[in-house]
């Protein structure tokens, strides 16, 4: 009889176990929520406190030049692009000094206008970092926007990849699913990515499932040819075919996030450069 009631106890004691184990992982998840979204209200006010058409004030120098330092610059354009004769200097936009007190890993914000898809983004020297991390560099399964690492805002690239991932509490780039809906494609098909130099717009032209096996991450390309069958085929994957043209003097950029069908599952958009 006693084997019984010990075996009742175990049991009991099994369920109670797991009922507050993911209890716990519950209150964590919903924290995590909250104090994300919380940090994302307070940058907000940050980021658009200060108006668009006010002159940088700043110059920022690179690492890479040891002997620069930080110098007031002129009276300039709120948008200034990058000096192609010189990779290693560039003007930040007003606009972002608050944030970059908050986090100077931050390098842009991308928003999609009438979706939750309204953050800063953040890179660090590897795709990992930022994965569990918040804005503050602390822990939180809710992550942050990143760019990959292998990109360079300051320089002239073909193709640029954001990450984020798909909350169930439908924040971060859960939103991107979305455009798996023919409608949602063709009435969100603008993309805002400015980045700490200057505002660009992207016009969609591809949204599709994939997953890590595909070869949709690239950013290096060996020619022109190269990198036009390479995002000739990023659209021959679309969900929802369109008329855009592209070619091999185009900048990409792709938003990238998980899928709920298995672990390496992805959905994918694509948008080319158009201002």
């Amino acid at each position: 009889m006693n084997w019984r009631k010990w075996s009742y106890y175990g049991l009991l004691a099994a369920f109670v176990f797991v009922f507050l184990f993911s209890a716990g992982r519950l209150a964590a998840y919903f924290w995590d929520a909250q104090q994300s979204q919380e940090q994302l209200q307070e940058v907000k006010k940050l980021y658009r406190a200060t108006p668009q058409n006010n002159p940088p004030i700043k110059t920022v120098f690179k690492p890479e030049t040891q002997e620069s330092e930080q110098k007031i610059a002129p009276p300039l354009p709120a948008t200034v692009s990058v000096p192609e004769s010189h990779p290693d200097k560039a003007v930040i936009q007003e606009r972002f000094n608050p944030l970059l007190k908050v986090n100077d890993d931050v390098i842009g914000w991308v928003r999609i206008e009438d979706t939750v898809i309204d953050y800063p983004v953040v890179q660090s020297d590897d795709n990992e970092y930022y994965l569990l991390r918040d804005l503050h560099k602390k822990e939180n399964v809710n992550g942050s926007i990143f760019m990959d690492y292998r990109n360079r805002i300051e320089q002239p690239a073909a193709h640029w990849i954001l990450y984020g991932h798909n909350m169930k509490n439908k924040t971060m780039f859960m939103a991107l699913l979305n455009y798996e809906s023919r409608w949602y494609f063709d009435n969100h098909s603008i993309i805002q990515f400015d980045t700490l130099y200057d505002d660009k717009k992207w016009q969609v032209f591809s949204a599709y499932f994939t997953d890590t096996n595909d070869d949709y991450l690239r950013t290096d390309f060996h020619d022109d040819g190269d990198f036009l069958t390479f995002i000739q085929d990023l659209q021959g994957k679309s969900l929802h075919r369109t008329d855009t043209e592209l070619s091999a003097n185009d900048t990409i950029l792709t938003l990238s996030t998980c899928s709920n069908s298995n672990d390496d599952a992805r959905f994918v958009v694509h948008a080319k450069l158009i201002e």
